[in-house]
């Protein structure tokens, strides 16, 4: 009686053999911020660490870094992530390229006035308030007690590249 074909899994030499081939598409859309062979270097690691992401059918992989070279951001777990997800219509895992707050931040700084982008947390416990209007403000204080408590707003501080002063602040509730 035949037995099932047990399905190989994927190695990292296997995967990493199969971006070196993929490395000229990856070429083609990268930017001039990263390299394709930097590129598969950082997947690769990121890969080694999860091997869920070596499961992942082959062209979500690709079409993750073509993604990720296109951005020019690296899917380091910082910039960017390689997430793998189950499809259950394909009964296979794919890898969804997923963009992280400070890859956004490098995007937002190298493409515009901005020289400086900073996300801040506040906690119930700081001393904290914001108006708007004709002249708007933003007070925060953060507490010094070990529990800060929970999350209660984030906002963010953008600095142009000419000035010192924030132009904008976004508290978020």
């Amino acid at each position: 009686m035949a037995g099932k074909a047990v399905a190989k899994k994927p190695t990292l030499r296997s995967v990493s053999d199969l971006l070196s081939k993929a490395r000229p598409q990856i070429e083609s859309v990268a930017t001039k911020a990263i390299s394709a062979e930097r590129l598969i270097k950082v997947a690769l690691l990121a890969m080694s660490k999860n091997q869920l992401i070596l499961d992942c059918s082959k062209e979500s992989l690709v079409l993750c870094l073509m993604e990720s070279a296109q951005l020019g951001v690296e899917p380091n777990g910082r910039d960017a992530a390689l997430v793998p997800y189950y499809n259950k219509k394909t009964g296979a895992y794919e890898a969804q390229f997923q963009m992280m707050y400070c890859g956004q931040v490098k995007l937002i700084v190298r493409g515009s006035e901005y020289r400086h982008i900073e996300a801040v947390a506040v906690y119930e416990n700081d001393d904290f308030s914001y108006a708007k209007g004709l002249t708007p403000s933003l007070v925060h204080r953060p507490s010094l007690d070990a529990d800060a408590g929970p999350l209660t707003h984030v906002y963010m501080i953008a600095r142009p590249s000419d000035s010192r002063t924030p132009t904008e602040l976004h508290p978020f509730e």
